[in-house]
């Protein structure tokens, strides 16, 4: 790690003494264990330490030659895309090969363990029946636990990239919430309530809305019910004319507002040149509709590009010709309310 810090412009002797000649103990019950040196690691729970174990890490991407890699701190996927199972095959072992050699020489451990290290098959269904049985990932001489559902940073993923199994896992988190909220109801005030609920309850479902596509009718319908019975509980059975928005509603405004801010060049650099205007026959909309990419599954046309663009081009125009976010988002609420 002290090799690495130049190459950031951080000389060797700002962090020498400060991760050299460390010890740890344990105190349990007033009782002092014998002091250990430490000889690996970053200072735990220290606001550097983070940090550094970025620096130390970040090399990790230059071994991976035939794959994609993304990090996130200590949470790294690698992943290929390609028509034949072998080549799948060939190039990630090939990769975790490269990766193995290098995590020895930097004095760090892969957690081999079920849920820690695992490997995933992606396709439809019918190629996923087909290759199952032939779909093995060696690892240090070692094959990877094979997985059909894995939880990536709070997103349930499944082999066909339905979100089934993402937007059950969420129903039931949510249900056991305002199962709460609802025991908790006579101590509260319909504002604590309402709080609560858009903050604890309705947020799940607002949570990394850009890559979870709008969930399909039937799933929608069960949500109906369930805020029924959500404003039931923060009304106590008094629903006003205009309750709280419905999530659905909610998760089109937030899918509105982000591909605005990426046309707008708001979003982080992956976003730039991420949608397209086409050039419209109405001179009204000339340079204020957006190019809906081709589609040719049902996985893509849940997409965030896709999605995006159909959402952004159904708004009236004065919405769309917003000069900032702000703007937009005022004039996104006033049409959704049918006040212009």
């Amino acid at each position: 790690m002290i090799d690495k810090l130049p190459l950031f412009g951080i000389k060797k002797e700002w962090l020498t003494d400060y991760l050299f000649n460390r010890s740890q103990l344990v105190n349990f019950e007033n009782t002092y264990s014998h002091e250990k040196s430490v000889y690996t690691g970053v200072p735990q729970g220290s606001i550097l330490g983070p940090l550094l174990f970025i620096l130390h890490f970040n090399g990790i991407a230059s071994k991976v030659k035939h794959c994609r890699i993304i990090k996130y701190a200590d949470d790294t996927v690698i992943y290929v895309s390609e028509k034949e199972l072998r080549t799948v095959k060939s190039k990630l072992e090939e990769d975790l090969t490269t990766i193995s050699e290098w995590m020895i020489e930097n004095e760090l451990i892969i957690n081999l363990e079920k849920g820690k290290t695992e490997a995933m098959l992606f396709g439809t269904s019918q190629k996923l029946s087909r290759n199952k049985e032939d779909f093995e990932i060696k690892f240090c001489d070692q094959n990877l636990f094979i997985t059909s559902s894995y939880k990536y940073l709070g997103i349930k993923l499944d082999q066909s990239l339905t979100f089934n199994e993402h937007f059950h896992e969420l129903y039931n988190k949510a249900n056991g919430r305002l199962k709460l909220l609802h025991r908790l109801r006579v101590n509260l005030t319909i504002k604590s309530a309402k709080t609560i609920y858009q903050s604890m309850i309705q947020s799940l479902y607002l949570y990394c809305s850009i890559s979870t596509p709008i969930p399909n009718n039937t799933y929608l319908r069960k949500l109906d019910l369930f805020e029924i019975r959500a404003m039931r509980i923060i009304y106590l059975n008094n629903i006003p004319i205009e309750p709280i928005k419905p999530i659905a509603q909610l998760i089109k405004r937030h899918l509105c507002k982000l591909t605005f801010q990426a046309v707008k060049g708001e979003l982080c650099p992956h976003f730039n040149n991420y949608f397209n205007f086409t050039k419209s026959t109405n001179t009204r909309n000339s340079g204020f509709l957006l190019a809906l990419p081709r589609a040719r599954t049902e996985v893509y046309k849940k997409s965030f590009k896709f999605m995006g663009s159909k959402l952004y081009n159904d708004l009236p125009l004065h919405v769309r010709k917003a000069n900032s976010t702000e703007q937009f988002i005022s004039l996104y609420d006033l049409d959704s309310a049918g006040l212009q």
